[in-house]
């Protein structure tokens, strides 16, 4: 199985930062940047990923948590993303954390793994994978 990761450019060609989302106009609309979709090669088209993707990371900012952790949840659920990763990047490595679903064979998530800090998080969904939160805070 092959995946490919896609991300949009930002200002000049670079890949969008926090610094670039706290810097968009407060007009009354929602903006966010999509950190991590991974979605296998064949269901990528020229402009978008036709199907669910296989792995949706969610990383939380203070001002979406609820929204991040439930009504994406939902959504990636109901579309039947295979796995859903929520991401509480903190200033302290020692204190980030990772919590993974899964979806069962009854279409629903399953928590597999809320992890912190040094533990380490190692899946086989969607792909064989070790991550440990600090790691990504860095």
């Amino acid at each position: 199985m092959t995946f490919v990761m896609a991300m949009d450019a930002g200002p000049a060609g670079r890949p969008f930062t926090r610094a670039d989302l706290a810097g968009m106009p407060d007009d009354g609309r929602r903006y966010e940047i999509v950190d991590v979709l991974v979605g296998r090669r064949e269901d990528f088209t020229d402009r978008a990923l036709a199907a669910a993707p296989v792995l949706a990371v969610e990383v939380l900012s203070p001002s979406s948590r609820l929204f991040d952790t439930h009504v994406k949840r939902e959504r990636f659920e109901r579309a039947g993303t295979p796995a859903f990763w929520v991401v509480d990047p903190v200033a302290v490595p020692d204190q980030a954390r990772l919590v993974a679903w899964e979806l069962t064979g009854q279409g629903r998530y399953r928590r597999v793994a809320d992890v912190s800090g040094e533990a380490e998080l190692r899946t086989q969904v969607p792909f064989e994978l070790r991550v440990v939160p600090a790691d990504l805070v860095r």
